[in-house]
């Protein structure tokens, strides 16, 4: 066992004087690098250059711990977020993509005072239907074609997409959310249900807010303009 699960830093802007923590979260069958571009982005914007930027490996991938002791489940995954946040000392705004939009948002769902804003890039949350569609229909394929083999028979990947993917709690965690939470996803979109997302934002009209952009389920250009939008909301009031 390990004696204390955290997540490792893929990246770290170290900006010095930070008065505000932006951590980016990825999404699953990838790692912090995903995050490479639109941070260099975004730590270039001048109306920005004031906030910390850092990059976690979920459990399983790039340079946080893997091993067959590791469920890989909401608990580990969590527990090793808390951990690795609580060494920041500054109000933290989490932005995910994907599968870290669930963590993200069951995070600030059982840590309600511990995040500033949440911001969250194709949200994958599924209704009971959905998911049994997914699962046993065609749709399935979507998820994966585009990964190769090993991929595939990575345990990290499978117990992911089984606990938290296909996770029908998730529907609860974003109904009941009460940190203010921006949703963007990308009209072209087939790895979400923006159907879905729509009922719940008008469900928790008070914390949810629904943006669409064009594109497809990566993060893009178009999200990155979107972020500093809200960034700069937020910086403005933080700093």
């Amino acid at each position: 066992m390990f004696k204390k699960l955290i997540l490792k830093k893929g990246y770290d802007s170290k900006t010095k004087s930070a008065k505000l923590t932006v951590v980016c979260l990825h999404g699953i069958a990838t790692d912090s690098h995903s995050w490479q571009k639109a941070i260099k982005f975004l730590k270039g914007t001048y109306s920005l250059r004031k906030i910390r930027f850092i990059a976690f490996d979920w459990l399983g991938y790039g340079k946080s711990s893997h091993s067959h002791s590791l469920k890989y489940d909401y608990e580990d995954q969590l527990t090793a977020l808390s951990n690795a946040l609580a060494k920041i000392d500054t109000p933290i705004v989490l932005v995910g993509h994907s599968l870290g939009t669930l963590l993200a948002a069951r995070y600030a769902f059982e840590n309600k005072k511990a995040t500033r804003h949440l911001i969250l890039l194709s949200p994958p949350v599924y209704n009971r239907d959905e998911i049994k569609f997914i699962q046993n229909g065609p749709a399935k394929n979507l998820f994966y074609d585009k990964l190769d083999k090993k991929q595939l028979k990575n345990r990290a990947f499978n117990a992911m997409m089984e606990n938290i993917v296909f996770n029908i709690k998730n529907q609860n965690t974003f109904e009941k959310l009460t940190v203010k939470t921006d949703l963007i996803y990308g009209d072209e979109d087939q790895l979400i249900s923006a159907k879905n997302l729509s009922a719940l934002a008008k469900r928790n009209k008070k914390y949810l807010n629904l943006v669409k952009t064009h594109g497809h389920h990566g993060i893009t250009r178009v999200k990155y303009n979107k972020i500093i939008d809200i960034l700069e909301e937020i910086a403005n009031e933080a700093l």
